[in-house]
């Protein structure tokens, strides 16, 4: 008491004992102290802190087991797509509530987002198979009419090979909008949809048709080609020549579009002259399924190696076989009980 009492005199400076504390005589008194505590160390000895496993059980255990923490799944191989069923949702409960504005706007905001995420990523191995077909539909309308052409009329090209591109990846045959040799699904598709709806309009003609027709007609020629598929894989295994399904689709697919010239004229004469439509028809097939037979072997022939296997058939009776299959397929095929 008495060092404090001399340190506010001191400090006071001959201000008497009007205020015996101040709060710098209070700061200064554990300055004091400290001083004292650390110069004599067998008065205090702080205790380092020594971390203990024991405290803090939880957080051991957590940091023991972080590196056990289950990898991130890829989003590129999640089959649902959750944004999807929320934008659902929305639409749902827009709906509900009367808006049918808001709900219109939604749907199409998500069926854009739904189409641009890519909807073969919900079934897995259909977006490979997009990737490939997309090849084949890789047309334009000079495209179409050059390739009508040729399949119609093969018997005026002299030039039959494929372009072939380098580095585009795994196609090394340029795409169909600039090569008339290419090979292309759309022109078949096309054509098989043609020949179903002027055999239904023949059906109707006549007065026979009925909603049984369109299934019939497409089940056949879908199971025929399948078939005509199949055995010709089949030769090409023998001749260890190797070749695409779906280039085996597209060749075995332009008979479609002579089955479709012979349809139309047949139609055409039912319709308008109500006689002949029968000999018109074959007229017309004796033509065209002679000019896709001719096409089938030609482009074929750009498949087939020029040295096959020595076990397998001979190349050349292959060619041939390829292409008079097309000619009894189409002979087969036929919807010609209705014409007259």
């Amino acid at each position: 008491m008495d060092n404090t009492t001399g340190n506010n005199s001191g400090n006071g400076g001959g201000g008497g004992q009007e205020s015996s504390w101040q709060p710098s005589s209070f700061a200064a008194a554990p300055s004091s102290s400290a001083t004292t505590a650390n110069t004599n160390p067998q008065q205090y000895q702080p205790q380092q802190y020594q971390p203990s496993s024991q405290a803090h059980p939880q957080q051991h255990q957590h940091q023991q087991h972080h590196p056990q923490q289950p990898a991130v799944v890829n989003p590129n191989v999640n089959i649902w797509n959750p944004a999807a069923f929320t934008q659902a949702a929305g639409v749902a409960s827009a709906v509900m509530s009367g808006n049918q504005t808001d709900a219109m706007n939604m749907g199409m905001a998500a069926g854009k987002h739904f189409l641009d995420e890519g909807i073969a990523r919900m079934i897995p191995g259909l977006e490979k198979s997009m990737v490939e077909l997309r090849v084949y539909f890789a047309v334009n309308n000079g495209y179409v009419k050059r390739k009508m052409g040729r399949v119609l009329f093969p018997f005026f090209n002299k030039e039959w090979r494929r372009m072939t591109i380098d580095g585009i990846g795994i196609h090394k045959f340029a795409l169909p909008h600039t090569d008339d040799n290419a090979l292309d699904l759309y022109l078949p598709s096309m054509s098989l949809i043609t020949y179903v709806l002027l055999c239904a309009l023949c059906y109707g003609a006549v007065g026979q048709f009925s909603p049984e027709v369109l299934p019939d007609i497409i089940t056949g020629c879908v199971a025929t080609q399948i078939f005509e598929v199949i055995l010709f894989r089949l030769g090409f295994y023998m001749m260890q020549a190797p070749i695409a399904i779906l280039d085996l689709m597209a060749i075995t697919g332009y008979k479609y579009l002579g089955l479709a010239m012979c349809m139309l004229v047949g139609v055409v004469m039912e319709v308008f002259l109500e006689s002949g439509s029968g000999r018109g028809y074959y007229v017309a097939f004796v033509w065209t399924a002679t000019a896709v037979s001719y096409f089938v072997l030609k482009t074929m022939a750009g498949f087939v190696p020029e040295v096959t296997s020595a076990k397998g058939p001979k190349r050349e009776f292959m060619l041939l076989a390829f292409g008079a299959s097309q000619f009894l397929t189409m002979w087969f095929l036929g919807q010609t009980k209705y014409l007259k």
